[in-house]
């Protein structure tokens, strides 16, 4: 062996039977739900932190809407997951700018039934 080869360690045979152990417990949701709602975990914080929700909006609503899409669409990929994050981002978006213009076509025409 080189200098620049690690020496080998050799795992006891207790911590192979712990691993094996601890292994056959980890094994993710199982659920449809379950697995929808984990398929978002890693996009919850970088949405929120790209300034999704407005003050007046609710977290839990906006959840419930990306794993709504999430089941729908059933990402088989992290990069399709990532385009499904995309997508309700911009639907929940979308429907904000209708709340909007909504408000704002009632209140021009609020404006010119006063005048």
């Amino acid at each position: 062996m080189g200098m620049d080869t690690p020496a080998t360690t050799f795992r006891s045979t207790a911590q192979i039977a712990a691993s094996k152990t601890n292994g056959a417990t980890g094994t993710g949701p199982l659920t449809p739900t379950g697995k929808a709602t984990s398929s978002t975990n890693g996009t919850t914080h970088r949405l929120a932190a790209r300034g999704v929700l407005l003050p007046s909006e609710r977290a839990e609503e906006y959840q419930d809407n990306l794993a709504g899409w999430f089941q729908t669409l059933v990402p088989r990929s992290p990069g399709e997951g990532l385009l499904v994050a995309r997508v309700a981002d911009v639907g929940w978006r979308m429907g904000r700018l209708s709340r909007l213009e909504e408000r704002l076509v009632n209140s021009a025409l609020q404006l010119l039934s006063l005048r």
